[in-house]
Formats: C-alpha cells, sequence, structure tokens
C-alpha cells in the first residue's frame, strides 16, 4: 500500500482488504455519501448495506498507487 496515506484512509484500506465492514464503516459520519457504480450511498445504514452487497458480490482488494491533497480533501488513485 501507498506511504503517504493519511492515517484515517490508511486504516479504512486496510479494513476494505480484510472485508472488516464494521472498521470500514467506523470510517465515516453518519451523513457520509458515497457514489460507486453510478450509485449514491447516503449515511451508515446505506454504506453499510453497500459494503456488505459489495463483499458478496465481488473478491476485490484495494491498493492504493497514488494520493494527494487539494485543500481539505485527499484523493487516492
Amino acid at each position: 500500500m501507498t506511504t503517504g496515506l493519511e492515517p484515517a484512509l490508511a486504516h479504512y484500506f486496510a479494513a476494505t482488504n480484510e472485508h472488516d465492514i464494521a472498521e470500514m464503516v467506523a470510517a465515516f459520519a453518519e451523513e457520509a455519501v458515497v457514489r460507486d457504480e453510478e450509485q449514491e450511498h447516503r449515511g451508515l445504514v446505506a454504506f453499510l448495506c453497500w459494503n456488505e452487497t459489495t463483499i458478496e458480490k465481488y473478491d476485490y482488494r484495494v491498493d492504493p498507487i497514488d494520493s494527494s491533497r487539494i485543500g481539505a480533501k485527499t484523493k487516492s488513485k
């Protein structure tokens, strides 16, 4: 995994690769909005359901190759 990620992002990606939904969800605020696969998921319950479905649907791993900051936002590739 790319070094230099914000600790919260590094923790999220590690939890994602372990398919640890509780730790993945812990990284987000209640009002979080996630857009993936042309769908929008609002709030922790929606985020939880989306991750459960994604884990059932795909055998995946994420390995960010780059990250950058623009103001208060961090973008990972």
